[in-house]
C-alpha cells in the first residue's frame, strides 16, 4: 500500500466462493527442500524434510563451524526466539540431513 508502506499479499478467487466453503493455499510441489521453500514461500517445515537431502547432495557441502550437538545445546541454551530460532531450526535441520546422508541412514519413513 503505497499510503502506509506496508505490504501484502492478495488472494483473487478465480471462481465464486460460497460461505463456509473450505479455501487452501498450497505451497510448492511436495517435492521442495527446505531452502526452495524458504526462498519461494518463506517459511520452512516444522517437520524433518527428506528433500533437505537433495539439497546437501547439490550444494556439495561438507561442513559447519559447530557441531549438531552445539547447535542444539546451544538453540536451547539461549533461549532463541522468533526469527533467529527460525534460522538456527533451518541450521540444524541441514545438519540432521547431512549426517543421515553421511551415515546412509535417510529413509522415505520421515
Amino acid at each position: 500500500d503505497d499510503d502506509t508502506q506496508e505490504s501484502f499479499y492478495a488472494a483473487v478467487a478465480t471462481a465464486p466462493i460460497q460461505q463456509g466453503d473450505e479455501i487452501l493455499c498450497s505451497y510448492g510441489t511436495g517435492q521442495d527442500s527446505s531452502d526452495e521453500l524458504l526462498f519461494h514461500y518463506g517459511f520452512v517445515p516444522q517437520e524433518e524434510n527428506e528433500f533437505d537431502l537433495d539439497l546437501m547432495e547439490d550444494c556439495g557441502f561438507d561442513g559447519w563451524s559447530s557441531t549438531l550437538e552445539e547447535d542444539e545445546e546451544f538453540i536451547v541454551k539461549e533461549k532463541l526466539e522468533g526469527r533467529h530460532k527460525i534460522i538456527f531450526d533451518f541450521r540444524i535441520r541441514l545438519k540432521r540431513a547431512q549426517k543421515k546422508l553421511t551415515e546412509g541412514s535417510y529413509t522415505d519413513d520421515l
